[in-house]
């Protein structure tokens, strides 16, 4: 037995060697495919990876524009519920410039968006437009993806579930992308394996707020839609917020919502739209209740010797009524009031009143008690204690004269006065001349000043007898000055220093100038009170603005102001800083905006397919600096980032390094 042994385990021993000493032809045939098998979608995930990462900054390179094109497209279409290319469904969004639309894609999920495919600039630029889903169909945000193409087309199968780009690129190079939607979509469908409802609110009329009545809010369900079906939906309404709010229906098309008005609140009014399969689309309208306060829009005073006449307009921004407008003056010196009410008003000023100008407050009142006051000074003059009184009251100048304003754009009257019983009558005179300028009998006599008018004047009370003096008094009307300067503003790159120059005027001289900068300007730059500043010199390119005050011998200030311009592109920004959910950056000199970039990273809901989604918001030149994150939009987020980017001169210059959201 054992002699026979020693053979078979020789046998199995040879056999096991052979097996370790390579495959056969069947082993390495079955091992490549499973590797074709297995490395295939690997492959395919890795260059998702690397393809769908959405260029910052790809330039408008053939190659740059197809990445853009490939990574928007197959976002969009792998998201959404419902695609149209077809003519009579297209709609575009509201504001945006499109030559032609080419595909609608509808996101009826939590985002609520819909993107509109379409071409630009005379139909050479492939543009991407996000809207809201009201009946309006507002633009979010809009992107160019292609520029400077000689043909963009775009289709997609009969059910659209298959959707097909193609262009022709300035270069003569054809770029194209087919993009499909993802079996995940079909989680946004109903139960039935059709679409969900569109719910769509809109207000038909608002009635307006009142101290006794309600606000009432008329809304309906007509622009509702389904997208698959031609079959009516059935509509169910709901109200959440304080007490004293209902609605009139709580099914059906339409509804009233009814609000207290006691105080000011909000309310969210709710539409749950079903169609015949169970699939429920909802959409919500926010109501706030807060009365706005009337606004003064004009008010004006004119006194002629003691009697003022008023006038002033006033709305109501959340009313058609016109608000009530009450005036009150003074009628002694221990602070006694008089009221008059109306838009236009006529009252005397008691002599109880010695003041030379007295104070006019009118009063705009809505019918729910809000108010705007506003006040105007009055020179109603001196009473006549003298030979010639003065209305408006002159004050002194700084050299002697009595001085009286002159508008520049209106006529001034001038009241002259007497109480003395040996009158005969007024000359104007010119200043150290006898030529009568104009003359009166009347012992109060308005005289009309034009518009523009300036000078230095003399007016002469003639006596009844003539051996009796003539009494005179000598004032000047002086017209404020006008502020200008020459502009500076130079399309050369920054660094450039630039001088300034003052091109002002005044009818009797200027006295001095102050030069002022924003805060964003070249700290330092300084300027002499002389026609001519000092050079300043500005680092970065941009808008700057620069203010000029000027002031005459009697105290009167005009300014001018404008922004002067460097050229240049905006250089790179340092990083903004994360507080929380927010980013903050310091404003830059020369800036006109600026753009923050969000790079949304993470995954879909299947927790392997990359989700890259990178959204810009603007910020203004003005701030406030700080721009809140609203969260990562993807299924599987995994991470954020934001960068800065500068907008000046029409130009955005190159973004920061992103920083990671703590």
């Amino acid at each position: 037995m054992g002699s026979r042994a020693r053979p078979d385990a020789r046998r199995t021993a040879d056999r096991r060697l052979r097996s370790q000493a390579g495959f056969t032809l069947v082993e390495m045939l079955v091992g490549i495919a499973l590797s074709v098998i297995l490395i295939g979608p690997v492959g395919a995930w890795l260059v998702l990876i690397f393809t769908s990462q959405a260029p910052a900054a790809a330039g408008f390179t053939d190659a740059g524009q197809s990445r853009l094109l490939n990574t928007y497209v197959t976002r969009d279409v792998s998201s959404a519920e419902l695609i149209t290319d077809e003519s009579d469904d297209l709609k575009a969004c509201t504001g945006a410039e499109v030559d032609q639309v080419l595909l609608n894609i509808y996101d009826l999920g939590d985002s609520k968006q819909f993107v509109v495919y379409g071409t630009g600039s005379g139909g050479s630029s492939l543009m991407r437009w996000t809207c809201d889903l009201t009946a309006a169909h507002n633009v979010i945000d809009q992107t160019e993806i292609i520029r400077g193409a000689t043909t963009i087309t775009a289709g997609c199968d009969s059910d659209c579930g298959r959707v097909t780009v193609e262009a022709t690129l300035e270069s003569g190079h054809e770029t194209s992308v087919t993009a499909s939607r993802r079996a995940s979509a079909a989680a946004l469908l109903g139960f039935g394996g059709t679409q969900r409802p569109v719910a769509i609110i809109s207000q038909e009329s608002r009635t307006e707020r009142s101290k006794d009545g309600p606000l009432t809010v008329e809304l309906s369900a007509a622009q509702s839609w389904d997208p698959d079906s031609t079959d009516p939906l059935l509509f169910a309404w709901s109200i959440d917020g304080p007490a004293n709010a209902g609605l009139s229906a709580t099914t059906g098309e339409t509804t009233t919502a009814s609000f207290a008005t006691a105080s000011d609140a909000e309310y969210v009014v709710t539409l749950r739209a079903t169609d015949e399969s169970g699939n429920v689309g909802t959409a919500s309208q926010r109501v706030l209740l807060t009365n706005q306060d009337p606004v003064i829009d004009t008010r004006e005073c004119t006194a002629v010797g003691r009697t003022v006449s008023c006038t002033a307009t006033a709305h109501d921004p959340d009313a058609s009524a016109t608000p009530q407008l009450l005036w009150s003056y003074p009628v002694d010196d221990a602070g006694g009031v008089g009221t008059q009410g109306g838009g236009n008003a006529s009252f005397d000023i008691p002599v109880d009143v010695t003041a030379a100008t007295v104070s006019v407050t009118v009063t705009a009142t809505d019918v729910e008690g809000g108010a705007d006051v506003s006040s105007v000074d009055v020179a109603i003059g001196t009473p006549a204690s003298g030979p010639i009184a003065i209305s408006p009251a002159p004050k002194a100048s700084g050299n002697g004269l009595l001085q009286l304003v002159a508008s520049t754009e209106s006529d001034v009257s001038v009241t002259f006065s007497t109480d003395a019983d040996n009158f005969a009558g007024w000359e104007l005179r010119p200043l150290g001349s006898t030529v009568v300028l104009a003359e009166s009998d009347q012992s109060v006599w308005a005289h009309e000043f034009l518009a523009g008018d300036s000078g230095r004047f003399t007016i002469a009370r003639i006596p009844v007898n003539a051996a009796s003096p003539v009494e005179t008094t000598d004032f000047r009307i002086n017209a404020p000055p006008t502020a200008s300067f020459d502009d500076p503003s130079t399309t050369s790159p920054a660094p450039q220093t630039l001088t300034f120059v003052d091109t002002s005027g005044d009818d009797f001289g200027i006295q001095s100038r102050r030069w002022a900068f924003d805060a964003a300007s070249p700290a330092g730059a300084g300027f002499s009170g002389s026609g001519t500043p000092a050079p300043a010199t500005f680092t970065n390119p941009g808008s700057y603005l620069v203010v000029l005050t000027v002031t005459d011998a009697d105290g009167l200030e005009s300014t001018a102001s404008r922004f002067v311009r460097v050229g240049g592109t905006p250089a790179q920004p340092a990083p903004p800083t994360w507080v929380g959910d927010t980013v903050f950056f310091e404003p830059l000199a020369g800036a006109t905006g600026y753009r923050v970039t969000f790079a949304y990273e993470g995954f879909e809901e299947d927790g392997t397919t990359p989700c890259v989604r990178p959204i810009d918001r603007w910020v203004a030149a003005t701030g406030p600096f700080e721009v809140r994150d609203v969260g990562n939009p993807c299924p599987v987020p995994s991470r954020t980032t934001a960068s800065l980017a500068v907008r000046a001169n029409a130009a955005i210059g190159p973004a920061s390094i992103g920083v990671e959201r703590p």
